[in-house]
């Protein structure tokens, strides 16, 4: 089976007053269409650091992919122009930054969140209410669909 998302070898590293300091040694995986993956792991282990890879929001000034490859639905995201990578961002690939409880309206549902976002971003109605489900199946359980309470933090 093919992965929907691949990394390979991936490494990354942040300056420092002191010189580099590298937080993904060629870290590799793979995940495959309607699978999951939780990253756990102690504080400053280079989960945040992953994640921005995959969405392509490593800090520029600071930070460098020194090698290895982040391929989504066969595309190498590290590869594309600025304006691509825009593309992806929230359409295919989303990122909810480390405490759900300030990123998310406790208020409303986060099902009905991510359809604003779907809308906001122009996505035809129909293929709207088709990607916030399928998104939806995927990473939260029922009860997550109905509350941001039941979204784990860390």
């Amino acid at each position: 089976m093919s992965e929907l998302l691949e990394i390979k070898t991936l490494t990354v590293r942040y300056r420092t007053k002191d010189g580099f300091v590298t937080a993904l040694d060629s870290v590799s995986l793979g995940i495959g269409e309607n699978e999951m993956l939780a990253l756990v792991g102690e504080s400053g282990c280079g989960k945040t650091t992953l994640g921005l890879s995959i969405v392509s929001l490593l800090p520029p000034a600071s930070s460098e992919v020194v090698n290895g490859s982040v391929t989504y639905k066969g595309t190498n995201l590290l590869m594309l122009e600025e304006k691509r990578k825009k593309a992806y961002r929230g359409t295919e690939i989303a990122m909810i930054f480390q405490e759900p409880l300030t990123c998310l309206n406790p208020v409303y549902r986060v099902g009905d969140q991510m359809a604003e976002a779907i809308m906001v971003k122009r996505a035809r109605k129909e293929g709207r209410g088709q990607k916030h489900g399928t998104v939806m199946q995927r990473v939260y359980d029922r009860r997550a669909a109905v509350d941001t309470r039941f979204l784990r933090r860390g």
